[in-house]
């Protein structure tokens, strides 16, 4: 029996790996006439493509949730050691140090 070919970005744990810079995968997500109307009325008023408006909302909040994962650790971490360190010094400890 043949053996199942490996997807193009696809690592031997089965991890995806981010495509090559500049290179876009699509994903095909289903919605109800009504979700549908919604989103390309919503597109079509912000002057956005139904794709562009898809992406822009769903890495929007994928960075909310990651913000709000990282001011609860802050927080928990402060209720039990009330002490402020510099800002650059958060910055490097959070990995937010770009």
């Amino acid at each position: 029996m043949p053996t199942a070919s490996k997807r193009p970005l696809e690592a031997e744990d089965g991890i995806q790996k981010a495509p090559a810079k500049g290179q876009r995968r699509s994903i095909s997500v289903r919605f109800s006439a009504a979700e549908r109307s919604l989103i390309e009325n919503y597109a079509k008023a912000q002057r956005r493509s139904v794709s562009d408006m898809i992406r822009l909302v769903t890495l929007e909040k994928i960075e909310d949730e990651y913000d709000l994962d990282l001011f609860v650790k802050a927080k928990r971490e402060y209720v039990e050691n009330p002490t402020t360190i510099p800002h650059a010094k958060m910055m490097e400890k959070y990995g937010l140090d770009e």
